[in-house]
């Protein structure tokens, strides 16, 4: 009696899994089901305030790619996504001028972006110290230093170079410029001009460092303390801090 064979195939299939956490997106999402020998590509784009950390294929560690294609299929595939908070590092002021006889100054460190921000600090003036050159912050967050001089000379200047420690940044180094007030320039000579009812001894041009001598009638201003009696008086051109 005769006898009849029947068979059927189908293709291998197999399942590409997708994991990722918070932090921005894989397209496809899968899981996604290939046929044997298939290809298949993957889109990997962090959401603003994110970066991508890691991208693994199975055990093959890919680095911080932004995309993956499994090629010629032949077994089940793991794409593993990892993205992490971008923190950033913002410093004001960015100049600071101290008068002669300040004793110093506050800087305010910020995170301006997200996750934890390790920052620090680095300077070689001799004149100035800060009460911290490093910290961390969360999102948000800020930090005052204070910045404590004991010494310095009218004009003197530097930098002070604050650095987003945080792994992976990626964000340039901010450097803020601290001067101590320089005396500005005096003139030669000065010219006078005099109410009219006060009467110079000495008019026109004179040297800076020559006192002049006015004599006039008794002040009276709105405030009693603007108060000034007859009589003679000098003007004398500033020796100190200008």
């Amino acid at each position: 009696e005769p006898h009849s064979i029947s068979a059927a195939f189908a293709i291998n299939t197999y399942t590409l899994t997708v994991e990722y956490n918070t932090g921005g997106r894989v397209e496809p999402a899968g899981p996604i089901i290939k046929e044997y020998g298939a290809s298949q590509a993957f889109t990997i784009t962090p959401d603003p305030g994110y970066r991508i950390d890691r991208v693994a294929a199975d055990t093959e560690e890919l680095g911080e790619v932004t995309g993956y294609t499994f090629e010629n299929i032949r077994a089940d595939h793991t794409l593993l996504v990892e993205f992490a908070p971008v923190p950033v590092l913002s410093v004001t002021p960015t100049s600071i001028e101290l008068l002669p006889s300040q004793a110093g100054a506050a800087l305010t460190v910020t995170n301006t972006g997200l996750g934890t921000l390790n920052w620090s600090m680095a300077e070689s003036l001799d004149w100035l110290s800060p009460d911290t050159d490093l910290g961390a912050l969360a999102a948000g967050q800020s930090q005052t230093v204070n910045l404590v001089r004991f010494g310095g000379s009218r004009g003197e200047s530097g930098p002070i170079t604050f650095t987003n420690a945080s792994p992976k940044s990626g964000q340039a180094a901010i450097q803020v410029t601290v001067r101590i007030k320089d005396r500005p320039a005096r003139p030669e000579s000065v010219t006078l001009s005099y109410l009219p009812d006060l009467t110079a001894v000495d008019t026109g041009s004179v040297g800076v460092d020559t006192p002049i001598a006015i004599s006039g009638p008794a002040f009276s201003g709105a405030d009693p303390a603007d108060q000034l009696a007859a009589g003679q008086f000098e003007i004398r051109p500033e020796t100190g801090d200008i």
